[in-house]
């Protein structure tokens, strides 16, 4: 059944709001970039907690037979974050009904309304991040520039701090993501300078993706920086209400102009603390800057 908005029933409403609810959550969905960068979580409350070990090992002893390995006490710590509320309203006029014209209307206006929460929601999981970023690293060169950039050294100096600083082994260490300026994306994908990756006309991101196993996704987001990020429980959760209390998506009658819709999400991201005494960073972010020009005002 192809469902023609301005022709469902009121007592099809509910229907309609699911529709409207699943078209622009996939959607928006659909469009997020820093989104591959967090674990998501489902969770019914507004405020959220959790409890954490004091330590990132805890150590076995070796013992001899017949005796038992010393207890060792594992402390605790609590975090706590809450629920940011997003929110946005899109219309469909009588005057587009009557021309027959309000699924067009919807259709173009709910492609802005997904780009809108998408970009709200990469833009909050990118902000969360570069804020609790372990170390910020000065790139040797703009990546962009082909005569001076070493973007593989950059990256490998990246990981070593992050391998010397976590408990990261090699294995884990090919999950890593790199977000850099979109608009870069062809300078990246150039191939090298001859002579200076093993195998002729592999671009730098080819080149370190193969020997690293970091995979590249451009963004609108950043400016002059990158940024390098290994997805985990251990790095950062995105926090999404999915109680029933608070309704998602919401109609109202604008008396003389049209239909109202009212588009809420809630969510948060929360990124994990290094320790109880280092609660401000974590060092599986890791942020390159200086790695292009700012970018020209439009």
């Amino acid at each position: 059944m192809v469902y023609k908005f301005g022709q469902l029933a009121s007592d099809k409403d509910a229907m309609k709001k699911e529709i409207i609810k699943h078209i622009l959550y996939t959607e928006a969905e659909s469009m997020l970039e820093f989104g591959a960068a967090v674990e998501t979580r489902n969770v019914d409350a507004l405020n959220f907690g959790m409890t954490l070990p004091q330590v990132e090992r805890l150590d076995p002893e070796e013992v001899e037979e017949g005796t038992l390995a010393r207890y060792q006490k594992l402390g605790w710590f609590d975090i706590y974050t809450k629920m940011k509320k997003y929110q946005t309203r899109l219309m469909t006029t009588d005057e587009a009904k009557a021309r027959n014209q309000m699924d067009i209307q919807m259709e173009y206006t709910m492609t802005a309304v997904a780009r809108g929460l998408a970009w709200a929601k990469d833009e909050e999981i990118k902000t969360a991040l570069k804020l609790h970023a372990g170390k910020t690293i000065t790139a040797d060169a703009h990546w962009d520039d082909p005569a001076t950039s070493n973007i593989p050294m950059d990256i490998a100096e990246g990981i070593k701090w992050v391998l010397s600083k976590t408990y990261m082994n090699v294995a884990q260490m090919k999950g890593a993501l790199l977000f850099y300026p979109a608009e870069m994306w062809a300078f990246m994908n150039q191939p090298a300078r001859p002579n200076e990756f093993t195998t002729l006309g592999m671009s730098p991101v080819e080149w370190v993706t193969q020997k690293y196993g970091v995979q590249f996704i451009p963004t609108r987001q950043l400016d002059t920086e990158a940024m390098l990020v290994y997805k985990g429980q251990e790095t950062a959760l995105h926090l999404v209400y999915s109680g029933g209390e608070i309704p998602l998506v919401e109609q109202a009658r604008e008396y003389g102009v049209g239909d109202m819709w009212y588009v809420t999400q809630l969510y948060n991201t929360h990124v994990m603390p290094n320790s109880q005494a280092d609660q401000t960073k974590n060092n599986r972010i890791l942020i390159f800057q200086d790695v292009c020009d700012a970018r020209p005002t439009i």
